[in-house]
């Protein structure tokens, strides 16, 4: 009854279309902040702060009426399911870690889809309801066997991953040059870069390279020691930034760079001029 109270309270004003799955996390999340209050002849006391369990009752609560406004195809689909919820709740979930084992007994048994669905969980790592069941068409590509994660973990949005065959990436046979390829933005572009060191003496073909010069980064900030001086032997007078080397990247990447091919292109602000 208390549940369904607070519920009305938050979204009986609103429209079902109009619910989202991040206004459910944010009425969770105000939730979780709530304090028990009792009521006593000298008006209200507040208690402890609300458990999870009775927080995560709400949310069942919500899913359910959710679920019946989409069978009655009032609602394309619901919100709920793509809602985590904040905190863990003790005794409510038991933890269980799929071995390998495990894996191979399930894709066994499973239809050819789930069993796609599952070593795309396990190797790729994903967030089922943030990332894999938000995934667009025109984030997986297919040629490379990568997808791109609008809605990265990481504070700034990048993601590195193991390189494997990927086309126009090809390993490095040096041992110790065993490289990783991190997926970014350049621009419009989304493209993949490569970290580490392939040599023509391996039967590469060369390729344009971007030589970053005084860059503001976390290893070299431009407010850290020593940045005015580095700043004013530059000929802009200033660090570069990321926008900076996305800007020549984008170029290169797209059809103005199709004749570019064996050179080294450096972004220093005329630090080496």
């Amino acid at each position: 009854m208390r549940a369904g109270l607070h519920l009305k309270k938050a979204f009986g004003a609103r429209k079902l279309g109009e619910v989202s799955a991040d206004d459910i996390e944010l009425y969770l999340l105000r939730r979780l902040q709530d304090r028990v209050r009792i009521k006593t002849g000298a008006g209200v006391v507040l208690r402890e702060k609300l458990k999870p369990a009775t927080v995560h009752q709400e949310l069942r609560i919500l899913r359910r009426v959710l679920n019946v406004a989409v069978r009655k195809k009032l609602l394309p689909s619901n919100p709920c399911a793509g809602v985590e919820f904040p905190v863990a709740v003790k005794g409510l979930f038991g933890p269980h870690y799929m071995g390998w084992a495990e894996q191979q007994q399930i894709e066994f048994q499973a239809p050819e889809y789930i069993r796609n669905i599952i070593r795309i969980i396990t190797d790729t790592l994903l967030r089922v309801y943030k990332e894999l069941m938000q995934m667009k068409k025109d984030q997986v590509n297919l040629e490379n066997a990568v997808v791109w994660i609008p809605d990265s973990k990481t504070e700034n949005g990048v993601a590195e991953v193991p390189l494997t065959e990927l086309g126009g990436f090809p390993e490095p046979t040096v041992a110790g040059h065993t490289p990783t390829v991190r997926l970014a933005s350049a621009g419009p572009l989304r493209v993949l870069v490569f970290l580490g060191r392939v040599h023509l003496y391996e039967g590469l073909p060369p390729a344009t390279v971007v030589h970053g010069g005084l860059i503001d980064t976390d290893m070299n900030p431009a407010d850290g020691p020593g940045s005015d001086f580095l700043s004013n032997v530059t000929a802009l007078g200033r660090y570069g930034t990321a926008d900076d080397i996305a800007a020549t990247v984008a170029h290169l990447a797209g059809d103005g760079g199709s004749y570019a091919s064996g050179t080294a292109i450096t972004i220093d602000g005329g630090f080496a001029a």
